[in-house]
């Protein structure tokens, strides 16, 4: 029987990139080390850089940033199709980031901390490429963020740095969408007032 006229057909769908996330992560979930690799290496960075972000020290965010990808490359298992894959890893990687503050809180506490940690200096050299909005208020007021609080900071760089949608920030950090998106607003008015707290008037700096 042939189709009238008026029969409705189904566009055929376009074939799904090769080398996109959710092909790497079929095949990395079957045991494909090529397919992790190229995963691995395409969001790295990004983790990194966000953990280097709310540590401020180079080292920390080395290390939680490498057992952060190795707990994912371990469990792979558990990863579902349709999931985002880049805010699965930041899940995990904020998930290390909060055992690690508790566990130097603990450590303070208890006197065992022999200096208190100061942002490396390295921070302010980093250059990445610039991006509107969020990112380059960022790479302006980088040396200001530590003074942010530490969630709100989180949820600006998840937005800046990992680029994620407000949707997943909520995933990330265990909240709402619209807690999400209050973090956010409250971290870049956090920043915008220490700038105009320091705005230079005729040669002289505003307090």
């Amino acid at each position: 029987m042939s189709a009238g006229p008026n029969t409705p057909v189904a566009e055929p769908s376009l074939p799904e990139p090769l080398d996109s996330d959710a092909a790497l992560t079929r095949l990395a979930r079957a045991g494909d080390r090529a397919a992790w690799g190229a995963l691995a290496a395409r969001h790295y960075e990004p983790i990194f850089r966000w953990l280097w972000r709310v540590s401020g020290r180079h080292e920390v965010a080395e290390d939680l940033a490498q057992d952060a990808f190795l707990r994912a490359a371990t469990r792979m298992e558990l990863f579902h199709d349709g999931t985002h894959f880049r805010a699965w890893l930041f899940r995990i990687a904020h998930n290390l980031w909060a055992n690690h503050c508790r566990s130097s809180a603990r450590r303070r506490a208890g006197g065992l901390e022999e200096a208190a940690e100061v942002p490396d200096a390295g921070l302010a050299a980093i250059d990445p490429v610039q991006q509107l909005g969020d990112r380059e208020e960022i790479d302006v007021l980088k040396e200001r963020l530590q003074a942010v609080p530490r969630e709100w900071r989180e949820a600006l760089l998840l937005r800046a740095e990992g680029e994620l949608s407000f949707r997943d920030i909520a995933e990330v950090q265990g909240i709402t969408e619209e807690t999400a998106r209050w973090r956010v607003f409250k971290a870049r008015k956090e920043l915008a007032a220490m700038a105009s707290a320091e705005v230079t008037r005729d040669g002289e700096k505003i307090t």
